[in-house]
């Protein structure tokens, strides 16, 4: 088979990657504290070298390791703009620092959405229903008022305890866990100067432009692709009919 169709196909199939990314990003516009992933694609050049270093060519170049891979997805982490809610329970961190917050299994999550609400018994939990973790544990405010100052510390009558807030030298090693979740292996750090504002939130940082140009982007290039495998399925039918009885 003509290693065109090898190329046209792993093209088609980059491409596919970069939509369904991209919609997922359209779709969290508006989601607060979401964070755009975009897909990192390896050149055959690269590919090529990578068989060379390795010496492992198991999925050969006859194979159809041929044209562009897609090589993960990266998140953006920059900061959102911040909104203001004027709801007391919407909390966002001016210096970019995660909210941690605890999972179902009691393992601890990170997240930069600061839109909580209080349970009925009186803690502090995120849309999931996961609580926010202070420096002592889970956050309980009951049921009345309460307030936090920029530093993160939590007052209801008196003060209850301060926000569990970390940075990451690295973010790109947090992985996405779904309903606006990471988790990380380790690498935390207690943020510095958390800039915590209260009745803000931190919006999306998907700039909708750029990602309807993109989705665009990769729709031609889809089609390209698909028009290439169409040409190179004609000139297999007429190479085949070369020298055959007529």
């Amino acid at each position: 088979m003509s290693y065109g169709f090898y190329a046209a196909a792993a093209g088609m199939d980059v491409q596919q990657a970069r939509m369904d990314t991209l919609t997922n990003n359209l779709a969290n516009a508006a989601t607060p504290g979401f964070k755009s992933d975009h897909v990192e694609v390896t050149a055959f050049p690269d590919l090529l070298a990578l068989y060379r270093v390795d010496g492992d060519n198991s999925a050969g170049l006859g194979n159809g390791a041929f044209g562009p891979l897609t090589a993960g997805d990266t998140t953006d982490f920059s900061a959102g703009p911040l909104e203001k809610t004027d709801n007391s329970t919407d909390l966002a961190s001016g210096s970019g620092a995660f909210f941690a917050v605890q999972g179902s299994a009691g393992q601890v999550l990170y997240t930069r959405d600061g839109s909580f609400s209080v349970d009925s018994g009186g803690y502090l939990v995120t849309a999931g229903g996961h609580r926010v973790l202070g420096t002592g544990g889970p956050v309980r405010v009951g049921g009345g008022g309460f307030t936090v100052d920029a530093a993160g510390k939590v007052t209801a009558g008196k003060t209850v305890t301060q926000l569990r807030l970390v940075t990451f030298a690295n973010p790109g090693r947090l992985v996405k866990t779904g309903d606006n979740l990471y988790t990380a292996a380790a690498g935390a750090t207690a943020a510095r100067d958390p800039q915590v504002r209260q009745g803000y939130l931190e919006g999306s940082n998907v700039n909708l432009i750029k990602e309807m140009v993109d989705m665009l982007d990769a729709e031609r290039s889809f089609q390209s692709d698909q028009k290439m495998m169409q040409v190179q399925d004609d000139i297999m039918n007429q190479s085949s009919k070369i020298g055959s009885p007529s």
